[in-house]
């Protein structure tokens, strides 16, 4: 059975996602979307694995403060009427609600199964174009190159990675392979990415989510590899965001949500204020 975490790192991953997606849609020169998924999830996943209090609480809550998060989740809720969690595919689809096209990694057979059968029902609608399930690691479908959208011009490219850990070392030599590479992201993974996305055009938004900072990935580490790496091939962080911790009087150390863009120049500052936001939302989160 398909899992999800249930827990505050993904109200940080799905809210900034959200966000990014909102802030996107608002542009009147780019009405379409080009999404690439990393680490896909399966569209409806049923069984939670570390369900925390405040996870709950957004849930039970919904719509809550009425973000476009929330107001996304309650009509994924309703659709599909069983308890459970939507990947960001899920969420693409109930936010954007325009042309979109659809590139969907993930190697876990079970979940690919899920996606799959997802996709056929979703790639009969009008507004996806292109969509396409790589059943693999995200780093082989990469190295093929990133396909271009369904659409010569006008649109709007969001990749999204949602790994364990970003590490800033080196990745270990005895990680020989991609597989054993697993979870975790490294330098040499960003290194593909740019490589990948030097022929993707237009303007190109780059999320990516970390959920720990243990063997010294501390955050000020994490940024600092990032920003060295992406910074040469003209994308710029706009965005950093961290929950806040349960007595919610700081931010943490341990997880964040850095949003980099190239190209997006003239709505660029409205990505500025979403880590403000962000922990706003959360001060005002439903209480036990």
């Amino acid at each position: 059975m398909p899992t999800y975490k249930g827990n505050i790192g993904h109200l940080m991953q799905h809210w900034t996602l959200c966000e990014l997606l909102a802030a996107a849609k608002r542009q009147p020169t780019i009405p379409r979307l080009n999404f690439i998924d990393a680490h896909a999830m399966a569209p409806w996943a049923t069984e939670s694995t570390d369900r925390d209090a405040r996870f709950t609480r957004v849930r039970n809550a919904l719509p809550g403060q009425g973000s476009v998060y929330e107001k996304a989740w309650q009509g994924l809720a309703d659709q599909w009427q069983i308890d459970g969690y939507p990947n960001s595919a899920a969420f693409v689809r109930e936010v954007w609600k325009g042309d979109y096209s659809l590139l969907l990694c993930e190697r876990d057979p079970e979940t690919t199964d899920e996606i799959r059968r997802w996709l056929r029902v979703v790639g009969q609608t009008a507004e996806c174009k292109k969509p396409e399930l790589f059943p693999n690691d995200w780093r082989q479908r990469f190295q093929q190159g990133l396909p271009g959208p369904a659409y010569p011009e006008n649109f709007v490219t969001v990749v999204s990675f949602d790994p364990n850990m970003y590490s800033w070392h080196d990745r270990p030599q005895h990680l020989w392979n991609q597989r054993q590479a697993g979870r975790n992201i490294y330098p040499q993974d960003l290194e593909l990415v740019m490589c990948a996305l030097k022929d993707v055009k237009g303007e190109v938004l780059i999320q990516l989510s970390t959920y720990t900072a243990n063997g010294d990935n501390t955050q000020e580490n994490v940024i600092q590899s990032v920003d060295a790496i992406l910074n040469p091939y003209g994308f710029h962080r706009r965005a950093k965001v961290r929950p806040l911790t349960a007595d919610r009087r700081r931010t943490r150390q341990d997880m964040m949500s850095l949003v980099y863009a190239r190209g997006v120049n003239k709505w660029s500052a409205k990505l500025a204020g979403i880590s403000a936001r962000f922990e706003k939302w959360m001060r005002h989160l439903p209480h036990q």
